[in-house]
């Protein structure tokens, strides 16, 4: 329903400073070759302020790769065009969680992201009722999105064998979490997948060297 060039977002646990957005608009008049931007933020753990991991400081430019395995966007802190968001199809809704790392990575593959580099969001967790916490085994969301990431035509050689290389890594990790709860069938499954993307990664890479 959004009908302003931009658009931004704030999770319901999450808090804006108040001169939040007007500093991201003038960020965005005066950055004009980006379609998204974020800033740093603030972490708030059960009402206490924490230091966030120096993986997950927020940082600018080409971070598609970095972003596979730690998701380096936040969605209180993003502001973006709406065509942007709209030409990517927003939100993937059949994802029960991480449909914002979903979102994040398919825009990146051709946008570099802004920085406004100071803290102008509070992102408050610790919360029982969230997502991260009420929902079970969030790799397997992470995965899906990989796995939709390897079918995209845009991906390049060298950010396809990224993508697999993270993938693996997930789908192992999984697989070793399903076989201590007993679920050894689900768990092939996943070792299958693994291997199936190890394996076709393998065969383009032969296709692109005898191509040289």
């Amino acid at each position: 329903m959004a009908q302003a060039e931009l658009i931004a977002f704030l999770d319901s646990d999450d808090l804006w400073m108040s001169d939040k957005l007007t500093r991201q608009l003038a960020f965005m008049r005066e950055n004009p070759a980006y379609a998204i931007a974020q800033t740093q933020e603030i972490w708030m753990r059960n009402g206490r302020r924490v230091n966030s991991g120096r993986r997950h400081r927020k940082r600018g430019g080409n971070i598609f790769v970095d972003s596979l395995r730690t998701c380096l966007i936040s969605p209180s802190a993003v502001i973006m065009r709406r065509d942007l968001f709209n030409d990517a199809g927003g939100f993937d809704e059949r994802l029960a969680a991480c449909e914002d790392y979903d979102l994040w990575l398919r825009l990146l593959i051709d946008n570099e992201t802004g920085l406004l580099d100071d803290a102008l969001v509070v992102r408050r967790g610790g919360h029982r009722d969230q997502l991260s916490a009420t929902t079970p085994a969030l790799d397997r969301f992470r995965i899906i999105t990989l796995s939709k990431l390897m079918e995209m035509p845009t991906l390049s050689s060298a950010r396809r064998d990224a993508v697999v290389e993270v993938l693996v890594e997930k789908c192992l990790i999984y697989a070793q979490g399903l076989e201590r709860r007993g679920n050894i069938a689900e768990a092939e499954r996943y070792r299958a997948l693994a291997l199936e993307a190890t394996i076709a990664i393998r065969a383009n890479s032969e296709q692109v060297a005898l191509a040289q």
